[in-house]
Order: C-alpha cells, then structure tokens, then sequence
C-alpha cells in the first residue's frame, strides 16, 4: 500500500511518517510506503503522470500553491477510490470534504492515534480491494471483473444487472441475488434492499434510506437491511465492531 503525504511544513510531515513507521512495526505491514511531498502542484503533477496511492495525507492550505480541497477535487476526477485525510487548522472545510469523500480530518498538531486510526481503517479497504477476481457467465460470454470494479448488482426479474466502474455497459448475468452474493467478499459487498448489493468503497452519500454510489448513482435501502447494512458500513469506515 502507498500513501503520500502532501504537506509544506516539515515538523507535521516528519510526524505524520513518524507515526506510520510506528504503526507499521505494530502491526507487521511492512507491504507500506509512503512518499512526501512539499508542494500540492508538484503532486498533482506526479499523479497525472501515473503516480497513485491507497491513501492520501492533504494539508488543507499551502501558501501559494493549490489548495488541498482543489487538489483533491482533481485527483477525485480520475481515482473514486483512493482514501484522503485532510490535515488542517481550520474547519471551515468540512461541508466540502463530502464532495471528495474525505476519510478524516485531523487537526494540527496531529495525533499518533489518529493516524492508527487511518492506517487501519485505508489497509483494510487496500486489503479488501486487492482480492481476486470474479469471473461471471453472461448472455453469451464469460467475464473476469476485479471486485474493486464492481459498484453494484442489482436484480430484475431472472436477471442480474452488474453497474461496473470502467464501463459503461452493465453485463447480465442470469443467476439469485443471494447465491451471486455468495461468491463476494462479504466485508466489502453488503445488500441494502432485496434488489441491491453495493460495493462499500464506493459509496459516497449515505441516509436513512438512500445510497448516492461513486458513479452518482442512487439505490435505496429497505428497513429488512437497515440495522445490518449501517452495522457493516460503520465497520468499513469508522472500524466499529458493532
């Protein structure tokens, strides 16, 4: 896993890198690096490059350079999965952090536990996102999707309607929702309604009985699903146990 840590002073970048060293001797992933960054227009540069992470540490605020949120505005036009964490005096930001999906934001001076807290809950999802594959029988061709591409399975009729990240076409696979469920993840996928099963990572927008999706699409969820469904999400993203 590859995190980048996009911050101008270096007594905060030295203690964000600090703390990820700590964490990665306390829990034996030492699959982790992390690259630093000074400016926010060098690492948008990089990125556009091809450089890529799981998990990103922003300063909100550079002095003249791009600000943290526009750098993650941009990177959210190219990468719907990538975790962010905004480090940052000021909270006049967190509305716009719902835009960009933000996993956190930490206040200055940052504190150890609160960058475990990241590392945990971005390893998982890189743990869960770098499984297998899937390999499905369609109308008259068989396909091999990444699960991390799978957004949602929605069902009608005999038919299983797969939404998929990269595409625009959404393959039909004949087949029951719950004997296709059964061949997922089961901490990344969770159904939310008797027609519905989404992809954790890629919900951007959660209520009481909606789902907004990383494709903007909507998908309901139905009292039978509601306490199992928020359960699973809460330990997705917050890392409660239930």
């Amino acid at each position: 896993m590859r995190v980048i840590i996009c911050e101008d002073e270096r007594c905060f970048q030295e203690a964000i890198c600090n703390a990820i060293e700590e964490w990665k001797e306390a829990t034996n992933h030492q699959d982790v690096s992390c690259i630093c960054f000074d400016s926010s227009e060098e690492l948008l540069t990089s990125w556009e490059g091809g450089l890529s992470a799981e998990l990103l540490f922003l300063d909100i605020q550079i002095p003249g350079e791009l600000s943290g949120m526009a750098l993650a505005k941009k990177i959210r036009q190219h990468d719907q999965t990538v975790s962010i964490v905004f480090v940052t005096n000021y909270a006049d930001y967190v509305y716009e952090g719902y835009v960009v999906s933000a996993l956190r934001y930490l206040k200055k001076p940052v504190l150890r536990e609160d960058i475990f807290d990241c590392m945990e809950i971005a390893y998982r999802h890189f743990s869960l996102l770098s499984k297998d594959k899937i390999s499905v029988l369609c109308r008259d061709r068989r396909l091999v999707l990444p699960f991390s591409d799978i957004i949602y399975v929605e069902i009608r009729s005999h038919y299983l309607y797969l939404t998929l990240q990269h595409s625009g076409e959404k393959p039909e696979v004949r087949a029951r929702l719950r004997d296709f469920a059964a061949q997922l993840p089961q901490q990344l996928f969770c159904q939310c309604h008797r027609s519905y099963i989404v992809n954790l990572d890629h919900i951007r927008r959660y209520t009481r009985d909606s789902l907004t999706l990383s494709n903007r699409d909507t998908v309901p969820i139905s009292q039978t699903f509601a306490a199992a469904f928020k359960k699973k999400y809460d330990w997705y993203y917050m890392g409660n146990k239930g």
